[in-house]
């Protein structure tokens, strides 16, 4: 029995299919890195795990920021055409003279519409990319939702979706129909 029939029996008797494989050999090599290290070493196990529970979390964080961040600029730029068209309508008519300031109450109007729909279109935007990311992470994980990226995906379009309220809130407060 040449070398690859062995293996193959081994893993055949595990019961590890075949393309299970090369991850299950990365993990055991990373398993026998870190135990040789510690003996060659002399170092404590304890600190070993939690430096390698760091990098694996700040690499999961990366993964759901970046993740969270495409998907709220994809959905700011759907609305951003309707939010960049009612705050040019405003600040151009807010450039007026006083005298001309003639339907101050048809651009509260409009203005309330446009940042409505272009809620709606935001809110329904996010929702599909929100869906859609979710959806991978399911793929990736072969059908389970891995919940400590869910939440830390969720956390981050959260924390997005303030960053961009705080900018837009006082472009808004300075325009004249307030």
């Amino acid at each position: 029995m040449n070398m690859s029939e062995r293996s193959e029996y081994i893993f055949k008797r595990l019961g590890i299919k075949k393309e299970k494989q090369i991850p299950f050999l990365f993990f055991l090599g990373i398993i026998a890195l870190v135990f040789i290290g510690a003996k060659v070493f002399d170092f404590n196990l304890n600190g070993v795990a939690l430096v390698f529970f760091l990098i694996v979390f700040s690499i999961l964080c990366l993964i759901a920021w970046f993740m969270a961040g495409v998907a709220v600029f994809r959905s700011v730029a759907v609305a951003s055409v309707v939010v960049s068209v009612i705050i040019f309508l405003a600040q151009s008519y807010c450039e007026l003279p006083l005298s001309s300031h003639t339907a101050d109450d048809a651009l509260k109007g409009l203005f309330g519409f446009g940042l409505l729909y272009a809620g709606f279109l935001f809110i329904k935007s996010l929702h599909k990319e929100l869906t859609g990311g979710l959806k991978t992470f399911e793929k990736i994980y072969a059908g389970k939702k891995p919940w400590i990226l869910v939440v830390l995906f969720a956390a981050f379009i959260g924390l997005f979706v303030w960053q961009l309220y705080q900018v837009i809130t006082p472009i808004i407060y300075n325009l004249c129909i307030y």
